[in-house]
């Protein structure tokens, strides 16, 4: 089957859902990356998901702040690692997901439009009213 012999329909399921994945293996690289680390600083890696997920990323960093502020010891790694991993992945991933439909949908309606032929013009010819 040719590129141009896939269907519509798999092509708009499938590609948002490739960008999300990609999206989300980035999300667990990051959380791995925090966890293994030995500085406390590395938490700070997930600022940078606020601007990756922009606008989203904005919303998940104020959910992330409004979080409990005693965390014990046992729940650092939650508070730090896997909180964060959720929501920027939940809320990136749908960000992402829906983005790439409006693409994939802006793309093919400016791709069905046929340019005029080289000797047409793109205006209509003028005609003498009076």
């Amino acid at each position: 089957m040719t590129r141009s012999q896939v269907p519509s329909s798999a092509t708009r399921k499938t590609v948002p859902l490739f960008v999300v994945l990609c999206h989300s293996v980035l999300v667990i690289a990051v959380a791995w990356l925090v966890a293994s680390a030995e500085s406390p600083e590395a938490a700070m890696v997930w600022n940078l998901f606020m601007l990756v997920d922009f606008p989203s990323g904005l919303l998940g960093g104020l959910l992330l702040g409004l979080g409990p502020a005693d965390r014990s010891i046992a729940g650092l790694s939650v508070a730090f690692i896997w909180l964060p991993a959720v929501v920027f992945a939940l809320l990136g991933g749908m960000q992402y997901y829906f983005v790439t439909l409006l693409v994939l949908k802006t793309w093919r309606k400016h791709r069905a439009v046929k340019p005029p032929t080289k000797g047409a013009s793109a205006r209509p010819p003028r005609t003498r009213s009076g």
